[in-house]
């Protein structure tokens, strides 16, 4: 056996040559190896088996599905690399359709060129095939050729000599005879092996980076094209790129990883496969590619001097609980084999920080990317239709799906009805089947709130559902499922929500199931895609009458739910309208000393509105922003002008006995949301001017549709006020110049306060030229110098300014603040001259001439500009905007600045009318002590009210955590006792204190004093504390208290107990989660903790 040993092993280094060169050769796309293996196939199986296979291509015989075979013996062979049930099952399915079974009586067998194991065939999928195929017997591999080769040493001598000799010169390096061949693949050099993986990896993004489309994105403040990145990263240690899913940061990172390769080396890492260490992923990726392993990779790049880079793509999809070390073991192979370091995330993370990456930020497409993006994939890149359709959706994902299944197919359907095209379109045959499957597979996850599963449990929705093996594989094929190792995902997120809302539709017995499905958190950002799923339209009307959702209603106003439920939705509002103008015509107005106004509705002269009905009234400001029911709602406005109107006379007498004005509290009430209780007309005109209409839709009013309703007729001042609003800050606002500067110049005056302010805070876009610009500021000063109210006066002032009429005047100020402020150094001890050096401070900030305090202040000597900040620091009683000086002093002053600031650590909440700007004020205070190791006293031991104590506790933590001296044992000593008091089990602000500490500790300001060193947060230093009391106020919900004192209800602190446990929580805090995903407020917030804590 010794002497065999040897040969056997040449023997097994020949066929894993042969295999590798296949497997290589077709990842590079150099597929006519598959051909030539064929013949070297037919050799050997010829020769191990005492065949007579021949070539049928060769033969010129139409034999589909077969490459092989002996027509004596009745076999055929299929040569494949392929190993899937799928590819075997097709070949069989092929085989009896053409019915070659009449000329190989004896079936097809399959000769499998993989370095795969081989794998489990369950007999059962191939039992239709029985008479044809054996798969017990009939799939071989190269390692059943191996074994029957090695039996040929014993039994047949010459024969296996033989077979070796042909192996050699196949694969040898050299002969017995001395003669030299080449494999065929094999490298020379590094440069080789640079040379092929180079085309390697380019053949695998090139379907995706061939239609890749330059986009913008952020860096800081600076807006840089993707094509500048190369650049950036060139000069750069590592970069991350963060944004939303479906904004195209992978096909980025593809793109990038191709271009990189011009200069190095660059490996791309799925942050979803990260499992055991990094060493283990960029083994299977080295080798994969042609390198012997992942050493030999680096050593090709040292030997070839050339730069290398690690992209992780979607980080977030890592498993939370190994990112820790999936980033330890990256910075160390950064720092020892100086790579490059390329991360996409959606979000942003503390453990990035060692990597000092430059941070991109990509979003969603604007509208021109996406029309690119669609046409790259229509192949109409001019395609009119498409800038429509793009309007709907927002991700570069959508906009790639528009462009794939064409334009011409889904004018007017749903999202839904979009996803459906594009998958079904990905499935073909497998259609109906594969929805089945995957709606079953998405109900599964929802259920458990997963995002991934075993195979094993998919094998159990295959016997459930009773389908066949070949619908999964088609699923995986077409790239809406990934499978790796043992576990199964989407191949994309928005996939699982499609198919989410395809199995809430599929598998719900009625519309109040459906309806319940939509209110569930787990399904908020599924809605959409739940009613574009509901083909029956008596269940989907019924559903649609139920919703309260004014997002969801909103993507149906403006189409995203489709065609028919963009009609319903008008049809709706058109009614919904008509009961406005019923409410309109029965109101009535009274006095109201408990109104803000002075002025109120009747109560019984308003209607009651169901919770559908004020959702369908939310939805008509975002439909005016766009140009819709303007007229419809102008008209209304104007009838409850006259209302207004008529009113003013019945209660202009008691108005002026209680010195107030009655049109102008008609019309507050009327339209800006003061009254205690509105009309539906209050509510679409105060949420208009509220700007969130606007928030995600760009005003899109024309202009020719306001001249139609100005004609040449005069205005009511709500129909006025109506038309400012609409435009609100923007230049289309010009057209009402000419009322504008009338109703300035004849009755400014009788005009209603809210009014009066709307003109005023829009002053800078009635005017179109020099001249207009300067008679509205004539008339302004003209106002101010007629008014006595202060009010007016301070917005007269601001007026004046945003239309440059004082920056002259500010200018020539100059000199008189200099004065000013000489006279405060003439005795700098004086308090009075402190309080004065405090508002000069101010005024750089709230000034008519704001800027001549900048510049005075500016322009001092450093130890005057010292003097100065300490006086005004000295005068600043308060908390409101105290930060901003006591930063501005620290940064004068350094360490002196600390025995004047004690005055805000003796009260955590120095001013409870500020109590955020007050905590804001006490935690810097410590911090700024602690940075400058400035002793201080214990303070909680004094305070007898709870929540001073819990504050007093926090702050100290942040003074010892941060001391700069101390090493991490001394800090605990040294915080102990504040640690023993705040997380306290009887402490019911525990939650709030740690959440409001950190929230106000901003990085803009603590950057400014502390760089580029981070600030140590409590849960940074105490992570397991921090947890325990998560999860204690997760149990008990609704017993930890704000501190803030704004009452906004015990959820608001529920919900920041479930962000921490988010950020600091690992897979075993999900099941607490879980049981608290269905409650009304904490649900979607638990939901999307679960996200990130787990895939699984």
């Amino acid at each position: 056996m010794g002497n065999s040993e040897p040969d056997f092993y040449e023997l097994r280094k020949y066929l894993a040559a042969w295999v590798t060169d296949v497997g290589l050769a077709n990842q590079s796309g150099y597929m006519d190896i598959n051909r030539i293996s064929e013949r070297t196939a037919m050799v050997l199986l010829n020769q191990v088996y005492d065949l007579q296979l021949q070539d049928l291509n060769k033969l010129k015989l139409n034999h589909p599905g077969v490459d092989l075979g002996d027509l004596h013996k009745g076999i055929a062979f299929q040569i494949t690399s392929e190993n899937t049930s799928s590819k075997i099952i097709s070949s069989l399915e092929t085989f009896r359709r053409n019915k070659l079974h009449e000329r190989f009586g004896k079936g097809i067998r399959f000769f499998i060129i993989s370095s795969d194991k081989k794998r489990k065939i369950h007999s059962v999928r191939f039992a239709e095939f029985r008479e044809l195929f054996n798969p017990q017997t009939d799939i071989l591999y190269p390692s059943d050729l191996q074994k029957n080769v090695e039996g040929l040493y014993h039994s047949d001598r010459p024969k296996f000599e033989k077979i070796l000799d042909f192996l050699r010169d196949e694969f040898g390096g050299r002969s017995k005879q001395g003669i030299i061949n080449k494999t065929l693949i094999s490298f020379n050099s590094a440069e080789d092996k640079f040379a092929f993986y180079k085309r390697v990896i380019s053949g695998s993004h090139q379907s995706a980076t061939d239609r890749f489309i330059e986009f913008s994105c952020k860096i800081g403040d600076m807006e840089v094209s993707t094509t500048e990145l190369d650049q950036h990263l060139q000069s750069s240690a590592s970069m991350l790129i963060l944004g939303p899913s479906g904004c195209g940061k992978s096909i980025l990172a593809a793109q990038m990883a191709i271009n990189f390769l011009q200069s190095g080396i660059s490996v791309t890492l799925q942050g979803k496969y990260y499992e055991r260490n990094l060493e283990a992923l960029l083994e299977k990726e080295a080798t994969a590619f042609g390198f012997d392993s992942v050493m030999d990779l680096f050593d090709a790049a040292q030997v070839l001097n050339v730069p290398m880079l690690i992209i992780i793509d979607g980080y977030n999809e890592c498993l939370p609980e190994k990112r820790a070390k999936l980033i330890a073991e990256l910075e160390k192979v950064k720092v020892e084999k100086n790579c490059k370091m390329l991360i996409t995330a959606q979000l942003d993370d503390p453990l990035f920080a060692p990597f000092d990456a430059l941070l991109v930020k990509v979003d969603f497409p604007p509208p021109l990317t996406k029309i690119k993006i669609a046409g790259a994939y229509s192949g109409k890149p001019e395609n009119p239709k498409l800038v429509s359709l793009l309007a709907m959706v927002s991700t570069a994902l959508e906009a790639r799906m528009i462009g794939e299944i064409g334009a011409e197919q889904i004018e007017g359907l749903s999202r839904f009805s979009l996803f459906e095209a594009f998958i079904s379109r990905k499935l073909g045959k497998n259609r109906r089947d594969g929805f089945l499957l995957l709606a079953s597979t998405a109900k599964l996850l929802s259920d458990a709130i997963s995002f991934s599963i075993y195979e094993r449990k998919l094998d159990g929705v295959l016997r459930e559902t009773a389908l066949a093996v070949t619908v999964y594989e088609a699923c995986l094929n077409a790239g809406l499922l990934e499978k790796k190792m043992a576990k199964v995902t989407f191949g994309h997120e928005m996939f699982y929500d499609f198919f989410v809302a395809e199995s809430v539709v599929r598998f719900a017995s009625g519309a109040s199931e459906i309806n319940e499905a939509i209110r569930a958190p787990k399904n908020h950002d599924k809605k959409l895609l739940i009613i574009g799923s509901i083909d029956d339209q008596e269940v989907l009307v019924e559903v649609l009458n139920g919703l309260t959702d004014v997002n969801l209603l909103l993507s149906l106003a403006f189409g995203e739910g489709g065609e028919f439920c963009c009609n319903w939705l008008d049809w709706k509002i058109s009614d919904l309208l008509s009961k406005v103008e019923q409410e309109v015509d029965h109101l009535e107005f009274a006095m109201d000393e408990n109104s803000l106004s002075g002025v109120n509705f009747v109560d019984s002269t308003l209607r009651s509105w169901t919770d559908h009905d004020r959702a369908l009234i939310r939805v008509i400001p975002s439909m005016l922003s766009k140009g819709r029911l303007v007229k419809e709602v102008f008209s209304l406005v104007g009838k409850l002008d006259e209302k207004g109107n008529s009113a003013v006379q019945l209660l202009k007498e008691e108005a002026k006995q209680k010195g107030q004005s009655a049109r102008s509290g008609i019309f507050a009430s009327s339209y800006v949301g003061v009254a205690i209780r509105g009309c539906a007309m209050t509510w679409i005109v105060s949420c208009l001017h509220s700007g969130f209409s606007d928030f995600y839709r760009k005003q899109t009013v024309p202009v020719s549709l306001v001249e139609e309703l100005l004609g040449k007729r005069s205005l009511y001042h709500g129909q006025f006020y109506f038309l400012l609003v609409l435009l609100r800050w923007d230049d289309k606002l010009r057209i009402l110049y000419p009322y504008v500067i009338n109703a300035l110049t004849k009755n400014w005056k009788g005009l209603p306060y809210h009014l009066f302010n709307e003109i005023l805070d829009n002053v800078t876009h009635f005017t179109k030229d020099d001249q207009q610009r300067k008679s509205l500021i004539d008339q302004l000063n003209a106002i101010h110098a007629d008014t006595q109210d202060i009010w007016k006066s301070t917005m007269l002032f601001d007026a004046l300014s945003a239309l440059g009429a004082l920056e002259d005047d500010a200018t020539a100020y100059i000199p008189v603040v200099r004065e000013e402020m000489e006279l405060l150094f003439d005795d700098p001890d004086l308090e009075e001259n402190w309080t004065w050096a405090s508002n000069f401070y101010d005024r750089q900030f709230d000034h008519p001439y704001d800027y001549a305090y900048q510049v005075v202040i500016e322009d001092m000597e450093e130890p005057k500009k010292k003097l100065f900040y300490e006086m005004a620091l000295k005068g600043t009683n308060r908390s409101f905007f105290a930060s901003s000086i006591l930063i501005d002093t620290t940064l004068h002053m350094q360490e002196k600045v600390c025995p004047l600031i004690e005055k805000w650590l003796d009260q955590p909440i120095y001013d409870k009318t500020t109590p955020q700007d007050s905590i804001k004020i006490f935690l810097f205070t410590n911090l700024i002590c602690s940075k400058y190791c400035f002793p201080v006293l214990s303070r909680f031991k004094e305070a007898s009210d709870p929540l001073d104590q819990s504050l007093f506790a926090a702050g100290e933590l942040y003074y010892w955590l941060n001391r700069p001296d101390l090493s991490q044992k001394e800090k605990r000593d040294a915080s102990a006792p504040s640690t023993k008091v705040l997380f306290s089990s009887n402490n019911e602000y525990l939650i709030d204190s740690i959440q409001e500490s950190r929230h106000n500790l901003p990085g803009y300001d603590t950057n400014r004093l502390w760089g580029d060193s981070s600030i140590v947060h409590i849960e940074d230093f105490f992570p397991g504390e921090c947890l325990k009391a998560c999860y204690a106020t997760l149990q008990n919900l609704g017993w930890q208290k704000e501190v803030l004192g704004f009452q906004r209800g015990g959820a608001d602190v529920d919900r920041h107990a479930i962000y921490m446990l988010e950020r600091l929580g690992g897979m075993l805090d999900i099941v607490l989660l879980r049981g608290i995903t269905d409650h009304p407020l904490l649900g979607e917030s638990a939901v999307e903790a679960i996200k990130k804590l787990s895939r699984d």
